[in-house]
């Protein structure tokens, strides 16, 4: 039997008023996994002709979040058996329900500054 590494890429879209920018909002859900080292460390060089220093980062258990096309995407680390693969994208559910938290924060936050009265 042959021995294959196996992990999962999750798509994340990401719903913003549609008077505003996503990218912005991609950017500060990036920057808050990655402040002060909370869940990882940002990308520090380029990793490819299309994506630059910053974009993403590794994740201190292996996966690793970035943007891409328009949406961010978490991938699981790089596992040996298909229960690894599991057991690592169910203990990422707790990152992402506070990450959903954090997105309800900022999506308030940009909905105010698009309706505010200038």
């Amino acid at each position: 039997m042959s021995r294959r590494i196996t992990g999962l890429e999750t798509e994340y879209g990401c719903l913003v008023d549609p008077r505003l920018d996503a990218k912005p909002t991609l950017e500060k859900i990036r920057d808050w996994l990655f402040e002060n080292h909370r869940y990882g460390l940002i990308d520090q060089h380029d990793r490819d002709w299309d994506e630059p220093a910053g974009n993403g980062g590794f994740l201190f258990n292996g996966g690793r979040v970035y943007i891409d096309m328009g949406h961010i995407e978490y991938c699981t680390p790089e596992c040996a058996s298909a229960s690894d693969v599991v057991r690592y994208d169910i203990t990422s559910t707790t990152t992402r329900a506070r990450l959903s938290v954090v997105t309800k924060t900022i999506r308030w936050n940009a909905r105010r500054r698009c309706t505010r009265k200038t």
